[in-house]
């Protein structure tokens, strides 16, 4: 089953009392109270994509697949801070009109507000600071959609299951912090890299074409790429970063590779064995666990 994301933020404009019962009761809800056609006098039942408003469809759409097929699901709740529920959509399960009151953004304060709602089954509620992949990859927009990136991490919880962490587990940005983080320890000397003294730029999306922009302790920038990808399937990565030549700095490509070796003037460095470089120090070993997701006692309750 798939796994999806959806917040219930103040937004939704529903009453903080109906927005606690949703919580309490382990139940997942959409508010989109108009159809295209304008009536606004009282909330749609309408379970039609095609009579709601072009934004508003997408999360009809996935409400309705998540209900037809099931799946797994991690769900934010305005008022609930350090905390997101979890639980399992079982295939079949019928939408709920879920009767609550509006809140107070567009001077309804009070209507009924009516819900399309979900009953999650194995519920947990999880603290985020012991499980920080819950802060990684969420989707940046809408109310309810498929979250590819987690992986099965969410349907590990749920299920309490526990997998062999691996690098294959790494999300692109847990990735990315890997790399800049080894970059600061002495032990990058060692493998001919320089060491990274400060940030200029945050990990990942400023730039297109680098992942890490750093300054060295030798006063040179630090222009890297990371990716998962193989050295062969990382060329076109390799002439992004060595239109870079001409500047005074370290390039570096961590990837898929048995070796390090030099193409041009950028250092290619294996990726997979800065990973498992990581469990040979006390901290590496924590920070592996953390990004996995080691839970505490207390960080996980029904």
């Amino acid at each position: 089953m798939q796994t999806y994301f959806i917040r219930h933020t103040q937004k939704q404009d529903i009453d903080d009392d109906t927005r606690e019962r949703l919580w309490k009761s382990r139940k997942i809800a959409v508010h989109f109270p108009h159809e295209k056609s304008g009536r606004k006098n009282t909330d749609t039942t309408s379970l039609n994509p095609e009579d709601y408003k072009v934004s508003d469809r997408k999360a009809i759409r996935a409400l309705l697949e998540l209900a037809a097929n099931g799946g797994y699901v991690c769900a934010q709740y305005h008022g609930h801070y350090g905390e997101v529920l979890v639980g399992r959509i079982e295939p079949r399960t019928k939408v709920e009109l879920l009767r609550g009151k509006w809140g107070d953004l567009h001077g309804l304060k009070g209507r009924t507000a009516i819900l399309k709602a979900l009953p999650l089954r194995n519920a947990k509620v999880v603290r985020t600071v012991d499980y920080p992949v819950m802060f990684v990859g969420q989707p940046r927009q809408g109310t309810l959609m498929r979250w590819h990136v987690i992986g099965a991490a969410v349907q590990n919880i749920i299920e309490g299951r526990k997998e062999t962490f691996s690098f294959a587990s790494l999300m692109p940005a847990h990735q990315e912090i890997l790399c800049s983080e080894f970059l600061r320890l002495p032990e990058a000397a060692g493998w001919r890299l320089p060491t990274l003294a400060h940030l200029i730029l945050p990990l990942g999306r400023t730039m297109k074409d680098i992942d890490i922009f750093g300054l060295a302790t030798d006063g040179k920038r630090i222009l890297a790429q990371v990716t998962f990808a193989n050295r062969e399937k990382s060329i076109w990565k390799l002439k992004k970063l060595n239109t870079y030549a001409n500047v005074d700095c370290h390039l570096i490509m961590f990837c898929q590779t048995d070796n390090q070796e030099f193409i041009g003037r950028v250092h290619i460095v294996p990726i997979e064995k800065v990973f498992d470089f990581f469990r040979s120090f006390e901290t590496g070993r924590k920070w592996r666990q953390m990004v996995a997701g080691s839970p505490s006692e207390g960080s996980i309750s029904p």
